[in-house]
């Protein structure tokens, strides 16, 4: 299944009115249950697009569109490892893993592993957010910027010349969230932020930024170094809740 932009929460859209309309003809009751097994949101079977800090924020922004609405929602190759050894010449090709070859995490794989340190109780959700609570007292809140591609990355795509990820969207400005928490306890609360951008644990820039274009050979040391800082920023803030109300003010970068 392909996807852009909305398509998912647009098809999931359609297939609940479908089933709705048919319930109301029916006799008998039949819960609506959809697992996605396979879906992509290119045409290419490798795209540099794949690498890049886009395809994490994608990742969320669709596993957000899809929640509780889907039984579930597989990624169908996990690893870049398991592709043809003719394909993976390069550190990075354009693989769909969550892993470079080299078990380089990249922005996808931290998509996940965002999701996976959340609590127990789910808050509230939007369009760029979702918000969990846990047992004892902690609160998290896993946000994207996905931006929208522009038509020249289907141009480029279709005559799979793709280049820098950089130039194929519509705007690229930060965008605020701000949240207002209700019914927590008073008192001192630290906000860790753990972000990743493309000037901050994303593998795909931080090759650029080495210079290591596409044919170099990168040695077994700088791999370790590329492991060592493909990792998200951490920045600690202090605040204060007050009469159970905690406010928070986040802008994340495209």
């Amino acid at each position: 299944m392909a996807v852009g932009y909305q398509f998912l929460s647009a098809f999931l859209r359609s297939l609940q009115t479908t089933h709705a309309e048919v319930e109301t003809q029916s006799e008998v009751y039949t819960p609506l249950i959809i697992p996605i097994t396979s879906w992509n949101d290119n045409m290419l079977n490798t795209s540099g697009m794949n690498d890049s800090c886009y395809k994490g924020a994608n990742l969320l922004k669709n596993m957000i569109d899809c929640f509780r609405r889907v039984r579930s929602m597989a990624h169908n190759i996990p690893l870049d490892a398991v592709y043809p050894e003719k394909m993976k010449k390069n550190v990075l090709f354009g693989g769909n893993g969550l892993l470079t070859q080299h078990g380089i995490p990249k922005p996808s794989y931290y998509a996940y592993s965002f999701l996976c340190r959340v609590g127990e109780y789910h808050l509230a959700h939007d369009d760029h957010a979702i918000l969990f609570a846990g047992k004892e007292g902690n609160y998290q809140i896993v946000c994207h910027n996905c931006k929208r591609l522009n038509y020249r990355y289907y141009l480029d795509e279709q005559n799979s010349v793709l280049g820098a990820p950089g130039q194929y969207f519509e705007e690229t400005e930060p965008f605020p969230l701000e949240y207002r928490l209700t019914g927590v306890r008073n008192g001192r609360y630290i906000l860790k932020q753990r972000l990743v951008s493309p000037e901050n644990g994303s593998v795909q820039d931080l090759l650029r930024q080495m210079g290591a274009a596409e044919g170099i050979y990168v040695h077994s040391h700088d791999l370790e170094y590329l492991r060592q800082v493909s990792v998200p920023q951490i920045h600690l803030q202090e605040t204060q809740a007050v009469n159970g109300e905690l406010s928070i003010h986040l802008t994340i970068p495209a």
